[in-house]
């Protein structure tokens, strides 16, 4: 968690069963932060509950380890770090626009 505040980071995948923090918990600690990266999650569990929980908390994706193959990993990555990109032009756009009126988003909190 300490690399994922302290670097910019667009696009993480995480397994659902990990020591220590599984990956629902790493998830909704990233939402908790207001980290805005994508988050692509990698399980051998396809049960309906985790897919759940994982869609509610923001995932990008959700992926079923033993269907997976190669070209739909890349497939789902680029569909991510498009969004990502998006999200990031919109930010900058809306910095832009900000900074030309004289004020920032903060000033509207």
């Amino acid at each position: 968690l300490r690399i994922l505040e302290r670097e910019e980071i667009d696009l993480l995948m995480t397994d659902i069963k990990m020591p220590g923090m599984n990956g629902l918990e790493l998830l909704a600690e990233v939402r908790k932060r207001g980290l805005s990266m994508e988050v692509i999650i990698l399980s051998s569990y396809n049960e309906f509950d985790l897919v759940r929980q994982a869609m509610k908390l923001g995932t990008f994706d959700y992926l079923f380890k033993p269907a997976m193959l190669p070209p739909d990993i890349i497939e789902v990555v680029k569909k991510a770090l498009q969004k990502q990109r998006e999200k990031s032009s919109s930010r900058i756009a809306e910095s832009d626009r900000s900074h030309k009126r004289g004020w920032n988003r903060k000033d509207l909190v």
